[in-house]
């Protein structure tokens, strides 16, 4: 009788499955089809991801072109031979929670680049499906064990002002600023901290919070002698924030900027005015987060009031995304003014502005009645 051979061990059964994984992403490129999708970008089709390194995502395309693309401007990956992926990363069902398919693609995987490329989307993942204090350790996990890109995973969806679970949060965060291994985080640990103390409200903000912020009357420039020219902004733009030399600089995609936001799209100018005021203290002098928030308020108010300082910020932002976001502000003021040569002025410096991503490349096009443009693979 010939005998069975033993069954195969589980560690066995893993290396079997990440060396099929791995022919599967290092094969041929004719047997790949990869696809990338950026956050207001269209879909890079028919390329090969190749690497996860320094938090960017690699693949090459057609042409043999590799793209890094950071993690934190993916939206989706889809990779071929990888369906537990493709299903995490766009899952049928909208609502379906992806972090327990993230979680059991992490234990099945044993490529290093492949565990960091998930164990961000898996802390992404928590950040949108669960409590932010539940999400929260995962987010200092990454820290911890130094994982590149790990920035991008940083908790953006907070819970009601005032919940337990704030609380609870705040004070692992005091805990973690407190252990060795964060030493070099404590900017970003203080940061999330002062944030989540002026989504609930907290007043009198406790130390060192407390010693950052200025009063009123240092926030306020001194006003200019009469017989002198000053290029000072508008009144209405006198509280754009000064801060104590330390203090940290609020995230571009602070989920408290995030509020302003949606009190403007909404037009409930009292909650933006008041959001702008609870922030003002704590933001950089030149930061460009806040001072085109304030714009925007000024912008639905006061369009002639607002261009000065769109214009102000679209200089000193020159290629960045902030300086094509004050472009856009700027057109939409001429426009309101009536001014539909400045304005398409405005629109073809969007169209031309390398901050510009394609979302406002098309609002300008259509604007200036044009067709989009054949766009090329990598």
């Amino acid at each position: 009788m010939t005998a069975c051979p033993p069954p195969l061990s589980r560690a066995l059964l893993r290396a079997a499955a990440t060396a099929a994984l791995l022919a599967a992403l290092l094969g041929p490129a004719r047997a790949r089809a990869d696809e990338v999708k950026l956050v207001r970008r269209p879909v890079f089709r028919n390329v090969q991801v190749t690497d996860y390194r320094d938090g960017r995502l690699h693949f090459r395309g057609v042409s043999r072109q590799t793209l890094r693309k950071p993690i934190a401007e993916v939206e989706w990956i889809r990779i071929d031979g990888w369906p537990e992926l493709n299903l995490a990363e766009r899952p049928p069902d909208p609502d379906m929670p992806t972090a327990p398919q993230y979680e059991l693609l992490i234990r099945q995987t044993a490529e290093p680049w492949q565990i960091d490329l998930l164990r961000i989307r898996h802390a992404q993942a928590l950040d949108r499906e669960r409590p932010l204090n539940e999400a929260l350790p995962a987010y200092l996990k990454l820290l911890a064990d130094r994982v590149p890109g790990a920035a991008a995973a940083r908790p953006r969806h907070p819970d009601p002002a005032g919940s337990a679970g704030h609380a609870a949060a705040r004070a692992r965060l005091r805990t973690a600023r407190s252990l060795g291994q964060y030493r070099t985080f404590q900017q970003d640990l203080l940061l999330l901290e002062l944030e989540l103390l002026l989504w609930d409200q907290v007043s009198p903000l406790p130390r060192p919070f407390s010693q950052w912020a200025r009063t009123p009357a240092e926030q306020t420039p001194p006003a200019p002698e009469p017989e002198a020219e000053s290029d000072a902004p508008p009144a209405m733009f006198a509280d754009v924030p000064l801060v104590v030399e330390g203090a940290p600089r609020l995230p571009p995609d602070s989920f408290v900027y995030q509020a302003i936001d949606e009190a403007l799209d909404l037009d409930d100018r009292p909650a933006a005015r008041a959001w702008i005021e609870r922030v003002t203290p704590f933001a950089a002098e030149d930061d460009p987060g806040l001072a085109l928030r304030v714009a925007r308020l000024a912008l639905a108010e006061s369009p002639g009031d607002a261009v000065p300082l769109l214009e102000t910020l679209r200089e000193s932002n020159a290629d960045l995304p902030s300086g094509a976001l004050a472009t856009y502000y700027v057109g939409l003021a001429f426009q309101r003014l009536e001014r539909p040569a400045a304005a398409e002025d405005a629109w073809r410096a969007l169209l031309r502005h390398r901050g510009a991503d394609e979302r406002l490349r098309a609002f300008a096009r259509a604007r200036l009645g044009l067709s989009a443009p054949t766009r090329e693979q990598p």
